[in-house]
């Protein structure tokens, strides 16, 4: 119902005014805050690791989505082997390795397979291989592999070094 160039709003014994204009602030606010967390169809994501160590300088940061974390296989670590042995993972990384132009000989520093978030029982079950490699010759420096649950390999994001294999356009700001 509209008054006085204002609209009327509710069905309450006690009426209150609202001036359009400021009812049209409050509607766009609430949508910019909705739509804000949502921004380039992306969802949340936890941070595995990060170092300043592997390529050659910058810092390599691995982003798992908790939409694909739902995804991965389970593992309880009382009852059953993990879905893919440390062997495996092994395997994977070093082919990984070798499709970043690795050759030659490099060190397995070590191999590590954790929980997500050890302190959250809500992923106790979710686990990764994070394997760290030394001496890697291409790079001059170490290099971390992490293998997820089904065998697949989680990129790292690069941010703030540039490299000859990672030209500033690839960079995170």
């Amino acid at each position: 119902m509209k008054l006085d160039g204002r609209y009327l709003l509710g069905n309450f014994a006690d009426w209150k005014v609202y001036d359009m204009k400021s009812l049209i602030i409050a509607v766009c606010f609430g949508m910019l805050v909705f739509v804000g967390q949502h921004v380039h169809g992306e969802d949340a994501r936890l941070l595995l690791y990060q170092t300043d160590m592997d390529w050659g300088g910058g810092t390599n940061q691995w982003w798992l989505s908790y939409n694909r974390l739902q995804q991965l296989p389970k593992w309880n670590p009382k009852k059953a082997e993990p879905p893919v042995s440390q062997m495996k993972a092994l395997k994977i990384a070093m082919k990984w390795l070798s499709s970043k132009g690795v050759s030659g000989s490099y060190n397995v520093d070590y191999i590590l397979l954790r929980a997500v978030r050890p302190d959250d029982d809500r992923y106790r079950s979710d686990f990764h291989y994070r394997i760290v490699f030394g001496n890697v010759n291409a790079y001059l420096n170490h290099m971390t592999c992490i293998v997820l649950m089904d065998g697949t390999v989680l990129e790292p994001e690069l941010y703030g070094h540039t490299t000859k294999d990672t030209p500033s356009e690839n960079l995170k700001p």
